[in-house]
């Protein structure tokens, strides 16, 4: 965010190009701050402090006499705005919705014209429980989301294996249909031989009947041929269904008894301790949760 006399401005780093969020004629001074959704200037000249959207809409101005030349500006996890009043040497918090005020700190606990504030947000740790809480629930739905891909692969490969075992079995089905086929065709064709040759044994001369024996012998002689091939190669072979494992499923039980692992990162601390010279020694006071304006103290 930038801002200068003409108003307040979103910097895009990217490209450089720069968009007018508001026009306003505000002074150089002006602190700017972004929470969320919301844009909070100050401007010193008016003794005010404006939250607006990122379209440029007012949602409230704060102005009254307890804030001369307010400079610095920073908003908490809950909404509420501290602004450092220069002139009237103080800071003071604004309620989220900038209808309430409260003083927090002035010239009588050392503070002596400030300018900038900021809200630790790394160290707040409300907003700590908060992250812990969103990234427990986007863990949750990693691990649903890992366990619905490996449903989903191994539903995939049963469809493949089974898919494989049909064909396989109509292929072997095919086979056996086919030497059972030509097997019967054998034995139709030694059937007619055998009832031709009971005919000629009626009816025949001895020529023809010398004749009828030696083609007869040729014909027989074809079917052994047939049947040796039968049982030299694989089409008399018996047939059975084999599953090989490519895999041991104790082996992957054993070695992967989890898909991930849980732990906990820690971020070093950026508190800082900063000793004033003339800000008086103070007795420290117990943290107490920011909700309202209600019950923050300095």
């Amino acid at each position: 965010m930038l801002c200068n006399k003409t108003g307040i401005h979103e910097l895009n780093q990217q490209d450089g190009s720069v968009k007018t969020i508001v026009s306003v004629n505000i002074t150089s001074n002006a602190y700017v701050v972004v929470r969320g959704d919301k844009i909070y200037y100050t401007d010193s000249d008016n003794h005010s402090v404006t939250c607006c959207d990122f379209q440029g809409h007012t949602q409230w101005t704060f102005q009254n006499g307890e804030i001369t030349w307010p400079l610095g500006v920073t908003v908490d996890t809950d909404g509420n705005v501290f602004v450092a009043g220069s002139i009237s040497q103080n800071v003071v918090v604004i309620s989220s919705d900038g209808t309430q005020q409260k003083q927090l700190l002035s010239s009588v606990d050392g503070i002596e014209l400030p300018h900038g504030l900021i809200y630790d947000r790394d160290n707040n740790q409300e907003e700590n429980l908060t992250s812990l809480q969103e990234e427990k629930e986007r863990i949750e739905n990693d691990i649903a989301q890992t366990r619905i891909k490996i449903n989903n692969h191994l539903d995939k490969m049963q469809a493949d294996l089974i898919q494989t075992l049909y064909a396989k079995v109509k292929k072997e089905n095919g086979k056996i249909e086919q030497v059972l086929k030509s097997l019967e065709e054998k034995q139709c064709q030694i059937n007619e031989y055998q009832n031709t040759f009971e005919n000629i044994k009626k009816y025949a001369t001895d020529v023809q009947l010398s004749l009828s024996m030696k083609l007869m012998e040729t014909n027989i002689e074809k079917v052994e041929e047939f049947m040796r091939s039968l049982k030299e190669g694989e089409s008399l072979c018996q047939v059975m269904l084999v599953m090989k494992d490519t895999f041991d499923t104790n082996a992957i039980a054993v070695s992967m008894p989890y898909i991930g692992k849980i732990g906990i990162d820690y971020s070093p601390s950026q508190v800082s301790i900063i000793k004033r010279r003339k800000c008086k020694r103070r007795r420290r006071r117990p943290n107490q949760p920011l909700k309202s304006i209600a019950n923050i103290s300095p």
